[in-house]
């Protein structure tokens, strides 16, 4: 029932309308609301690569620097803002390329912080990590926990070692 829940909120498209006033295309001076919709899918792996990648150039030292909230908060804005507009395009299209600079220029003009928080829970809720990191551990041949004593069971998980069933079931190649 617990994987059926997860999987049900992985494949569930969320749509997220993003509204906003622009120019009139004929008469310059007044202004028209619009509503632009999209919908966040599961990610794939290209945008989980390129969300990965932004979200590694935050520099996570800004937090123990022990600087005011309100200067902090001004700094992670000015330096990584447009990062963070940019993770939500990338959620947006789906795609390893880069999203248009129109998209990433909308959403840091219309969104709130307050709108750009819910639609990071939603993109992190849709980023499915586990079939990623079973594909990288059968490829590898490694065991994720690797118990080394009964007594001591978890004390190492993620040794990166050959796990004991793959290496007595698998043979190197070439070898008979």
């Amino acid at each position: 029932m617990l994987k059926e829940t997860a999987q049900a909120i992985l494949e569930t498209p969320y749509k997220v309308d993003i509204r906003g006033m622009r120019g009139h295309p004929i008469f310059f001076w007044r202004q028209v609301p619009f509503v632009k919709t999209f919908e966040l899918q599961p990610l794939s792996l290209g945008s989980l690569t390129r969300i990965s990648e932004l979200i590694l150039d935050i520099n996570p030292d800004y937090f123990a620097a022990g600087k005011a909230m309100q200067d902090l908060t001004y700094e992670l804005a000015l330096k990584h803002g447009r990062a963070l507009a940019t993770i939500v395009a990338v959620g947006f299209t789906n795609t390893k390329a880069k999203p248009r600079e129109e998209l990433v220029d909308m959403i840091l003009e219309y969104v709130t912080p307050a709108q750009l928080a819910d639609i990071f829970s939603v993109i992190v809720a849709k980023i499915d990590i586990t079939g990623f990191i079973t594909s990288i551990v059968s490829i590898r041949g490694t065991s994720i926990l690797t118990r080394t004593n009964p007594a001591d069971q978890g004390s190492q998980i993620a040794s990166g070692e050959p796990s004991e069933e793959s290496s007595s079931t698998s043979g190197s190649p070439g070898t008979k």
